[in-house]
């Protein structure tokens, strides 16, 4: 499946699926531009971080924020885009990628490794990125427990969105070499 100057490939996946590094890498390897959504989310927004949009404004203003970007960046051809890990979970932007898959202007990928390993990439970035759930008490869940967890909520929907899944659990050069071969790269 040779990807047209017309289309964009849409990355989907849990958080430390590698969305953002192997997107670049894709795209420069298939010669075609990379988006990383959250950042064009971001441009919409006056804070400089999703967590500050989140502490600010809460999440209904940064799921807005990345329903705009989304309709923006699907504007581009020849792309390869990251979504957040919970942007194929709101509505409208679900509603567009079901809308225009019939097209065959977009490609969808599920990018997934197991929970563990989710949970070890998430953990190598500390700080940067802050738990997204909480237990009943209010603490911050551990990354495997929420990886688990979202995967349950987020799971099928990303079943149901993707034209296809990649394991990206190996060497980063291995997986890219798996997305570019079902692109015709």
């Amino acid at each position: 499946m040779t990807p047209s100057p017309s289309r964009v490939v849409l990355l989907i996946g849990l958080r430390g699926a590698g969305k953002t590094t192997l997107g670049r890498a894709l795209a420069e390897r298939c010669s075609m531009g990379f988006q990383d959504l959250d950042d064009v989310a971001l441009e919409l927004c006056e804070e400089s971080t999703v967590g500050e949009v989140f502490d600010r404004r809460g999440e209904s203003a940064w799921r807005a924020a990345e329903a705009s970007a989304f309709i923006r960046a699907l504007e581009n051809r020849n792309l390869v885009l990251a979504l957040g890990g919970g942007a194929p979970m709101v509505d409208s932007i679900k509603r567009s990628i079901q809308e225009i898959k019939p097209t065959g202007h977009i490609t969808v990928i599920w990018l997934d490794a197991p929970d563990e390993v989710l949970a070890a990439r998430i953990g190598l970035h500390g700080d940067a990125r802050p738990a997204l759930l909480c237990d009943e008490g209010g603490e911050d869940l551990d990354a495997l427990e929420e990886c688990r967890q979202l995967r349950s909520v987020r799971g099928p929907t990303f079943e149901q969105l993707a034209d296809m899944v990649i394991d990206t659990d190996g060497p980063g050069p291995i997986v890219l070499e798996r997305l570019a071969d079902v692109l015709g790269h």
